[in-house]
């Protein structure tokens, strides 16, 4: 986020006050900005033991400068555009590729991964908005695109920064090698369902939901299991992500202390596993058709919410 910060502000200097002698440091921040996003986000599904290799976009671009400053608005935008498409690539694997995220926060993650491929792939797009501009209009507009562009792309990474430091990938552990997607359509295959009742029995017993910083990683390492075999186990015998499985999990515990107890719903929420209020409110609503004030009021005998029985769900 900060070197996206920093990019505006040349960008600001560059176009606001006309001072050129920026451009070099522009361009060569610019060629870091997506593979950092990359590597943020590679984090989530594995450690990058070869992060440094890319550093080598930006040195590409520091070499073109010195040898060939024609090439450079290209080189930016294949690699603005190869980061992009690996970014969604990551993304279109779901939440369960994310395995090394809190189960809690996966699905805002994928969201934001999302978010962050479309805003990188935009980039070459404004850049070539704006050279078309200085070739038609003598660049009348380059100031207002770059402008608009950089608070947009601001706006968009300041909640991507937001939603990836709640949901910190966790601590690696070594028997958890990196999930692939499998497709939830695909029939169960020969031990899914063994996989799945003894994850079944791990939650009643165990209860491991409650830990809010639970992630693949550390489930598949108490299943003694790869991550991929876990993932693709609750995937194509219930049809759902890990993120699904273990959320449902939280609101049926959840829905328990809300008819049982008198804990307030901060508490509640906290206690059962869930970082942040709203991913419980839409996590619960999701699985129970209702508010979590409204179940508790239905299980209390004293309303009776629209949308059907009270132990929906749960």
């Amino acid at each position: 986020m900060g070197a996206y910060a920093a990019q505006a502000v040349l960008l600001g200097l560059h176009w606001g006050y006309g001072l050129r002698g920026v451009l070099p440091a522009q361009s060569i921040l610019a060629g870091g900005l997506a593979p950092l996003s990359w590597l943020g986000f590679r984090s989530f599904v594995t450690v990058n033991q070869r992060a440094a290799l890319h550093m080598l976009p930006p040195l590409l671009i520091a070499g073109l400068w010195v040898f060939a400053p024609w090439f450079i608005d290209l080189a930016l935008a294949l690699i603005f555009l190869g980061y992009g498409i690996a970014l969604l690539r990551l993304a279109y694997r779901g939440p369960d590729a994310l395995g090394r995220a809190t189960l809690d926060g996966a699905i805002s993650v994928s969201h934001a991964l999302w978010v962050t491929g479309f805003t990188v792939i935009a980039s070459p797009i404004a850049d070539l908005a704006i050279n078309l501009d200085l070739m038609r209009d003598q660049g009348r507009d380059a100031g207002l695109i770059s402008g608009v562009s950089s608070l947009i792309s601001i706006a968009l990474l300041g909640w991507v920064a937001t939603v990836v430091g709640k949901s910190a990938p966790v601590l690696t552990l070594p028997s958890a090698p990196e999930p692939s997607a499998v497709p939830e359509t695909a029939p169960p295959a020969a031990g899914d369902i063994e996989i799945v009742d003894a994850l079944d029995a791990l939650m009643r017993e165990r209860a491991p939901y409650h830990d809010p910083n639970l992630s693949l990683e550390r489930l598949a390492w108490r299943m003694a299991l790869p991550a991929r075999s876990l993932s693709g186990a609750i995937n194509r015998a219930r049809g759902m992500s890990v993120s699904q499985y273990v959320n449902q999990h939280r609101v049926a515990d959840a829905c328990r202390l809300l008819a049982e107890t008198k804990k307030t719903v901060t508490h509640i929420f906290l206690e059962v596993g869930f970082q942040t209020k709203s991913n419980f409110n839409r996590e619960f609503l999701r699985i129970t058709g209702a508010s979590p004030s409204a179940w508790r009021q239905q299980a209390d005998g004293s309303a009776s919410p629209s949308n059907g029985q009270k132990n929906a769900g749960c």
